[in-house]
């Protein structure tokens, strides 16, 4: 019996995974992603707005650019390659150690970004589904009765004078 796991779409996929390479390099910019790479800050941003959207248009990535990313990244073409869906996970069943980067090859503080970045995700998409829901009417607080109790008498009964 095989293991059977979900794997993302691969725009979303690929995504990502430039994401945690431009994080692992300590990246501020898309724009110095694709400078590393080699290609035009467009061709990256496009990886980037066709994440999770449907959008196919400009996200697929091609064999060379994989190859470059790989190469420019110090990171197994194997990975890369999963990773761009050049691959499915039965290409690399024997290699399943370099499907993706290890918590190992981030810096402490490259790795506070990504839980930072992927909880900042997580916000993003539970508020999605949250105005997704159909709102519930909030029942509305019911009227204050009138209070039909009637108020004791705060007065104290006084003894008639002179009587001990």
């Amino acid at each position: 019996m095989t293991d059977t796991v979900d794997i993302p779409p691969t725009e979303s996929r690929w995504w990502d995974y430039v994401e945690d390479l431009q994080v692992a390099n300590g990246m501020k910019t898309v724009t110095a992603v694709a400078e590393k790479i080699g290609i035009p800050p467009s061709t990256v941003y496009a990886w980037k707005s066709g994440a999770g959207s449907g959008k196919k248009a400009n996200t697929k990535v091609d064999a060379e650019t994989a190859r470059l990313v790989a190469y420019k990244f110090d990171r197994p073409v194997l990975e890369v390659f999963f990773n761009a869906g050049l691959l499915a996970r039965e290409d690399v069943a024997e290699d399943r150690d370099v499907i993706g980067l290890t918590t190992e090859d981030l810096t402490d503080e490259a790795l506070l970004q990504d839980l930072a970045r992927r909880f900042q995700r997580l916000k993003t998409e539970n508020e999605l589904l949250r105005n997704e829901r159909p709102q519930a009417e909030e029942p509305e607080a019911p009227a204050k009765a009138p209070s039909t109790l009637k108020r004791k008498s705060t007065r104290v009964a006084r003894r008639p004078e002179g009587r001990a």
